[in-house]
């Protein structure tokens, strides 16, 4: 199981404004990527819904319903199966584990290991958004995307940068900021406790 998911392939405008929803009805219909299912399981899983269906129902209908234009996204199969294989074209485990850069539950990381680790392997600098818990006594920050931006030819472009994308305080893409920011190794399906 690789220690990268994917999260989506979302249509945007050039200036980086999301497009969503646009063709209700043409909705999911799983049978449509049986065929994709364990490729998708493993890297596309929804860590909420064990058989990962109401993700990708949910990123067809808000995201991939805009993706039809190029007609290697035309379709739900074609949609996911172009996704798969760009997600496995970056190689972003074995990047990050070059750099020094590896899954763990006690050891955090800065947004420039994430960074540097990809701008020195592909070339371009990432968005990294992070999502942080908050308890009593603590708040715990965690890698949750990074986001990288292709042309209609499927070419890496540096990312346009929206104010909602720009953290001005740091001068950084994304929210992650200099916090302290941990890298978790992946649960597999058949480890998890529901």
């Amino acid at each position: 199981m690789s220690h990268i998911c994917l999260y989506f392939i979302r249509p945007t405008k050039y200036n980086g404004d999301d497009v969503f929803n646009c063709n209700t009805t043409y909705p999911f219909n799983e049978t449509e990527i049986q065929d994709l299912m364990t490729d998708l399981q493993a890297h596309w899983p929804d860590v909420l819904d064990p058989d990962g269906t109401k993700l990708w129902a949910h990123e067809w209908n808000k995201h991939g319903t805009c993706a039809g234009i190029l007609p290697e996204l035309d379709g739900e199969h074609n949609y996911f199966s172009k996704t798969m294989q760009i997600l496995e074209s970056f190689k972003f485990d074995s990047i990050f584990q070059a750099n020094h850069v590896e899954p763990s539950a006690t050891k955090t990381y800065k947004a420039d290991n994430f960074t540097e680790a990809i701008s020195k392997s592909l070339g371009f600098v990432p968005v990294l958004q992070c999502y942080t818990t908050i308890n009593e006594t603590e708040q715990t920050t965690f890698i949750e995307e990074v986001e990288i931006c292709l042309n209609k030819t499927f070419q890496v472009i540096q990312c346009p940068v929206s104010p909602l994308k720009k953290n001005n305080q740091f001068g950084l893409q994304g929210n992650c900021g200099k916090r302290d920011i941990y890298y978790p190794p992946i649960i597999s399906p058949e480890m998890r406790i529901n």
